[in-house]
């Protein structure tokens, strides 16, 4: 099998890997983020309740995790936040190569971001050029593609690093002629959900370089 196939065989394990979770199940629930995350793009601007929504999407297994970022977006502070992605997409989106500046104007203006809440901000509105950093998927690049073991904590040296590594990705899986079966395309983001849902399982076997 090849890693191509591989992956798009986990992307149909995404969000639920659980046996009595069918592909068109998973399917459907893949379908339902997207939309989700599109109605939040098209917005003037995010409320308060939208961030707490994407801060509980990205760490919702973890109140720990969440703590931080859930109290940079809510009560006074929402406000500042709120301007600081909004300005952060504006500089990315005229910097196209500057991916470090991006994710540094984020997390180190807005006290209790790191770089996972900050990649998700990155993704929502620029979803063809960033990914998200996970731990999950970080850990499946590791076991497959022989990738540097750093700490489990994203720095923006690693996640640009990272970044890069699932772009190659996707540009291998588009050219391998694999196709996923519901998507009906690769993209970065299918990419990210392969990776997240593959954590722990083993490997292809024979991976693309």
């Amino acid at each position: 099998m090849s890693f191509p196939e591989y992956l798009a065989s986990w992307l149909n394990r995404y969000p639920s890997g659980r046996d009595w979770v069918d592909n068109v199940a998973n399917f459907a629930c893949r379908r339902s983020e997207a939309e989700w995350l599109g109605s939040l793009r098209r917005k003037a601007g995010l409320t308060q309740g939208d961030m707490e929504q994407l801060v509980t999407w990205k760490f919702g297994r973890w109140p720990a995790a969440r703590r931080q970022p859930l109290a940079a977006v809510t009560g006074d502070r929402h406000g500042a936040t709120a301007e600081v992605v909004r300005q952060a997409i504006a500089d990315a989106a005229d910097r196209p190569d500057d991916d470090a500046g991006a994710m540094n104007m984020i997390r180190w203006s807005v006290k209790g971001f790191g770089v996972p809440m900050a990649s998700v901000f990155l993704v929502l509105y620029l979803p063809d050029r960033f990914t998200i950093a996970d731990s999950r998927a970080l850990e499946t690049l590791r076991a497959w593609r022989g990738y540097p073991a750093e700490a489990r904590s994203f720095t923006t040296v690693g996640w640009v690093r990272y970044l890069a590594e699932c772009r190659a990705i996707l540009a291998g899986c588009q050219a391998s002629g694999v196709v996923p079966r519901f998507e009906g395309g690769w993209t970065l983001r299918g990419v990210d959900q392969a990776l997240w849902a593959a954590n722990g399982a083993p490997g292809p076997g024979r991976s693309i370089a």
